[in-house]
């Protein structure tokens, strides 16, 4: 019989009896050597392109390595194919171009996204890799970085305690078990004191109220019902809502109004519109064209007096209202 490779790591394997006079090369470079590289080496990857790791028996190859550092420019997204087998690595998207890294299992599998400039620890368990931890800083006196995208981005099927910045509503948010709700205070004061909530005396800029609130990327069949689609756009029944468009709604719909989410459709990425509470389903028809939007209606109130300067406007859509006090 002759040495065989270790089945994970393809590290040598002697069997008792062989290698006589040759046992400490082997030794040295067909395990420790390897060993070393599966624990703390390095494998630079700064090629614009897909890559599959090598994966030879008792030589030094990519796959092993504990760290995958890309580096260099991106011209796109670009895709490490690495063994479907149990194995932890350390990966650093390093590279210039803006562009992701995405790490996959032969096969290929599902697989991790690095964001650029972001690092991740993500592990195989044979299957595909998963994410196991992928928090970083931007310096060691800079700030923590984390996961940042749409309304319509977030995750399909949440749980309690996620956090995200969601560019929507420029707000971080997290998930409480059962819906997404915003992150933040906004109370000041001297010391460890919070207790002013403080807004400005002029208004200089023109404001829709709920305008934050506004989601582009909404759809709206011609039909009887219309049914609205929104990946996780997380409305309820009975909520109140508003449209806004870059062209135009289809007749039925109208960009001043406020419609009530009804029961009747409700799923986490469809639903419909009534005029009344719980009343029945808007009915479209004609054309549309632009992006539409859609959001919740949201009353604001300031603290008074405010002056609203001549060239300014605040505008407050049907269903919202503005308290001075």
């Amino acid at each position: 019989m002759t040495t065989v490779a270790s089945p994970l790591l393809g590290l040598a394997l002697p069997i008792q009896g062989e290698l006589s006079g040759t046992w400490g090369d082997v030794v040295n470079n067909s395990i420790t050597s390897l060993l070393e590289t599966a624990v703390a080496g390095i494998t630079t990857l700064s090629t614009d392109a897909d890559v599959t790791l090598s994966t030879t028996n008792f030589v030094a190859n990519q796959a092993r390595a504990a760290i995958l550092a890309c580096t260099g420019a991106r011209t796109a997204l670009r895709t490490i194919t690495a063994p479907a087998q149990s194995k932890v690595y350390f990966i650093t998207n390093a590279t210039t171009g803006g562009y992701d890294v995405k790490l996959v299992g032969a096969g290929p599998t599902t697989g991790v996204t690095i964001g650029a400039g972001r690092s991740a620890v993500i592990g195989g368990n044979g299957a595909d890799f998963i994410l196991l931890a992928g928090a970083t800083i931007t310096s060691p006196t800079g700030s923590l970085t984390g996961t940042f995208g749409t309304t319509a981005q977030r995750d399909a099927s949440p749980a309690a305690g996620y956090i995200r910045g969601n560019s929507s509503t420029n707000a971080m948010e997290w998930y409480n078990g059962a819906s997404w709700a915003t992150v933040g205070g906004g109370a000041t004061g001297a010391g460890t004191d919070t207790a002013f909530v403080e807004n400005d005396c002029v208004v200089t800029t023109s404001y829709t109220l709920g305008q934050g609130a506004l989601v582009a990327g909404v759809t709206v069949t011609i039909a009887s019902p219309a049914v609205c689609t929104l990946t996780n756009h997380g409305f309820v029944a009975g909520q109140q809502i508003r449209f806004s468009t870059t062209g135009a709604l289809p007749t039925g719909l109208d960009a001043s109004a406020a419609y009530y989410v009804i029961a009747a459709g409700l799923t986490a990425s469809t639903f419909e519109v009534s005029t009344t509470y719980a009343g029945t389903a808007v009915t479209t028809t004609g054309t549309q064209s632009g992006v539409h939007s859609v959001g919740k209606i949201k009353n604001a109130e300031s603290a008074g007096p405010l002056t609203v300067l001549d060239s300014t406007t605040v505008t407050i859509p049907s269903g919202a209202s503005w308290s001075i006090v």
